[in-house]
């Protein structure tokens, strides 16, 4: 038995997370137990069980239509919305805000491409928590993924109070095979970027005037050290990264901020 066997064999076990960051989503979920939970890419189940566990209400936004099928018996209790999250999220807080409420926790796993990063983060920038909420987002390591949630405008919000890039670090892939991937091959995450969770927290009350929000990168060294030895490090991929949130939101400041983090 390995021990992440014997630490999480409660939950799915098919489940896109290190170990660490398994630990880190557990506690976080038990200590916040949020009233309504919306998870945007399910996958194969293994963060929506720990949800389903800890939260009172959850909500699962997925585009295949395979997991609603393969884990509504499972999860009975838990809304599964099936359709672009680019179309369907921003329908459902309408939804939730017509009915006096908004989510206490949100996770984003969904694309993993800077625009589909933004794409769903940007919504929430219109929500007027009723309580805390807290956002997190998976494979903050990822270039694109970084690079998506570091170009949001998060002071756009008043209720944004902060965003922790790193607050669980990422992974360089080496391409052996574990018990937690054993269906991923070396050709597929060799020298890739990947893992890592971004937590932003917005208040009930907005900031107050001149009060900005924080964004703490405090792995951006180790992603200055490995982007250049990763497989993710060719001109033409980080060009595209610029190109793709230009072209979803082109107002020229995010391409600043695209620049910035890949230092081109």
């Amino acid at each position: 038995m390995t021990i992440a066997e014997n630490l999480f064999g409660e939950f799915i076990a098919k489940w896109q997370m290190e170990p660490g960051e398994r630990m880190a989503f557990i506690g976080l979920l038990s200590s916040l137990r949020p009233k309504l939970a919306v998870e945007i890419g399910t996958g194969f189940g293994g963060s929506l069980s720990v949800l389903a566990k800890f939260a009172a209400e959850v909500y699962s936004v997925d585009i295949n239509p395979g997991v609603a099928e393969t884990l509504r018996e499972r999860f009975p209790t838990v809304h599964f919305l099936t359709g672009d999250s680019g179309e369907l999220f921003p329908q459902l807080l309408q939804r939730l805000e017509n009915s006096g409420r908004t989510p206490d926790f949100i996770l984003i796993d969904a694309q993993h491409t800077a625009s589909g990063v933004q794409r769903d983060l940007i919504p929430l920038l219109a929500v007027r928590p009723r309580n805390p909420m807290y956002i997190l987002v998976h494979d903050s390591f990822n270039p694109a993924c970084r690079c998506g949630i570091v170009g949001v405008p998060w002071e756009d919000s008043p209720y944004f109070r902060s965003l922790e890039v790193d607050f669980v670090p990422g992974t360089v892939y080496d391409g052996r095979r574990d018990s937690l991937h054993p269906d991923i091959t070396d050709v597929q995450v060799r020298g890739r970027m990947w893992n890592g969770l971004a937590l932003a927290l917005f208040s009930p009350e907005p900031r107050s005037a001149g009060e900005r929000g924080t964004v703490m990168k405090r792995q951006q060294m180790a992603f200055d050290i490995c982007f250049p030895a990763s497989a993710h490090f060719r001109k033409k991929t980080a060009l595209d990264y610029i190109r793709d949130a230009v072209k979803q939101h082109p107002t020229g400041k995010y391409a600043v901020a695209f620049r910035r983090v890949l230092k081109i």
